[in-house]
């Protein structure tokens, strides 16, 4: 067993380096109506280290795993001029290996 603080390190510290490190980034689908009249958010998610996505409905009714941004936003915007796109929640990570997905014209 390694005794930590022998070593001169804070274990604590140490954990949350761990989490924060593995943590997925965390973000909303905000569905937009017409010319920007009016937005909602209709799901939230994260995009997990291996790059795929898990996405959930605000209802909870529609759970998703999918592998880009833009089959994302796809279920949220077929209806006429609705739009969707993702908001980041979080901040940028110093590396993003896919850039944020551009609103697809309904």
């Amino acid at each position: 067993m390694t005794d930590w603080e022998e070593l001169g390190i804070d274990f604590d510290t140490e954990v949350r380096d761990l989490a924060l490190s593995q943590r997925p980034r965390l973000f909303a689908v905000v569905q937009v109506f017409g010319e920007n009249e009016d937005a909602v958010v209709a799901a939230w998610g994260m995009r997990q280290e291996d790059g795929r996505f898990d996405v959930i409905s605000h209802d909870g009714r529609r759970i998703m795993r999918l592998r880009s941004l833009d089959r994302v936003l796809l279920p949220f915007q077929r209806a006429p001029e609705v739009s969707a796109r993702v908001i980041w929640a979080d901040p940028e990570p110093e590396t993003d290996p896919e850039p944020e997905a551009e609103p697809v014209p309904a």
